[in-house]
């Protein structure tokens, strides 16, 4: 585990603290070097993140940034969130490389086990990693992973595909954007291709999430 993911596994801890006290302005990107760096200023003007600290191009939505940070020492360059304030709260669940982004105000962050967790918009985490993996929210609902079921904490692997990540002897579940269950985790996760999407199945009912946030089952 790099140095960059122990700091912000530990900022987790006090995450909710910060969602409290930090002051929810969003982050004004600036360039230097005829645009070859760049920093960000807070709504003052005041620079919160000097030029230089991240590199590639930054996506943005809403308030918060994904960055790629380049000062790890051990040379595991990360995606990472940054808030409204310019710290880093989290670090941003990736796909072979290819960062996660922001699907109905949330977007995913992994633990330092490969845990997936969610961040809002505002940068700050609001459900802490805790799933096996989790599927992005599709309006007020997500379904997440857990391994065989036994608890909402996780074994995870330290993956970032899903494909690695995910054996088959896990059960799955439903939160909503507070991290609260909807549907507890007692289904198993199967692709239906008439539908076109994942079903979820226990012995007595199937459901499934629409791309609109609608949970239908029969």
């Amino acid at each position: 585990m790099g140095r960059l993911q122990k700091t912000v596994i530990a900022g987790w801890a006090v995450a909710a603290l910060w969602g409290c006290g930090a002051q929810k302005t969003a982050l004004n990107r600036f360039t230097t070097d005829g645009g070859q760096t760049f920093g960000y200023k807070d709504a003052s003007g005041k620079t919160v993140v000097p030029p230089g600290v991240y590199s590639e191009l930054p996506g943005k939505s809403s308030s918060a940034v994904v960055v790629m940070d380049n000062g790890a020492t051990d040379g595991e360059h990360q995606w990472v969130l940054l808030n409204t304030a310019g710290r880093k709260t989290a670090v941003v669940y990736a796909n072979n490389g290819i960062p996660d982004v922001f699907h109905s105000g949330r977007i995913r962050v992994t633990g330092p086990g490969g845990e997936t967790g969610f961040a809002g918009t505002d940068g700050d985490v609001v459900i802490l990693p805790q799933y096996k993996y989790a599927m992005p929210f599709a309006g007020e609902y997500a379904a997440v992973a857990v391994y065989d079921g036994q608890s909402m904490a996780t074994q995870a692997t330290d993956t970032d595909t899903e494909k690695n990540a995910l054996t088959g002897n896990e059960r799955w579940g439903v939160i909503d954007r507070q991290g609260k269950t909807v549907k507890k985790a007692e289904y198993t996760r199967k692709w239906d291709s008439k539908l076109g999407t994942y079903i979820y199945v226990s012995p007595t009912n199937t459901f499934w999430i629409t791309d609109r946030g609608e949970i239908k089952g029969y």
